[in-house]
């Protein structure tokens, strides 16, 4: 999420390097990438993919809104275009329509989720 100009100014009168902040608080993110984890695991106990697994929906909603932060660092955009990724393979094999959007080598991502 973008800072405003009085951010970046606030953060170098305390000698903090605007550029080193995260645009994404990193413990939000852990919180995610955990969620997915687990969501994939009780997916392979169960025998079913994560798409039908509860919680589903709402974890692949904060990916979605990840993804349309311009300036999300490569680690983060990598595991949430990856997640969105996996999605839109889930609702192809399930015939449905749901995710909507570009790309990041488009610019700027747009996505919806719908389940």
């Amino acid at each position: 999420m973008r800072r405003g100009r009085g951010e970046d100014g606030a953060l170098a009168a305390l000698g903090i390097d605007p550029a080193a902040v995260s645009a994404v608080d990193p413990e939000l993110f852990a919180a995610l990438a955990a969620d997915w984890r687990a969501l994939r695991e009780k997916g392979e106990e169960t025998g079913t993919v994560p798409f039908f697994v509860p919680g589903y929906r709402e974890i692949m909603a904060r990916a979605a809104e990840l993804a349309t932060i311009e300036d999300l660092p490569a680690d983060m955009r990598r595991l949430v275009d990856r997640m969105l990724e996996e999605h839109r393979g889930h609702l192809a094999a399930t015939g449905r329509c749901g995710v909507t959007g570009t790309s990041r080598s488009s610019g700027r991502s747009r996505f919806s989720i719908a389940a």
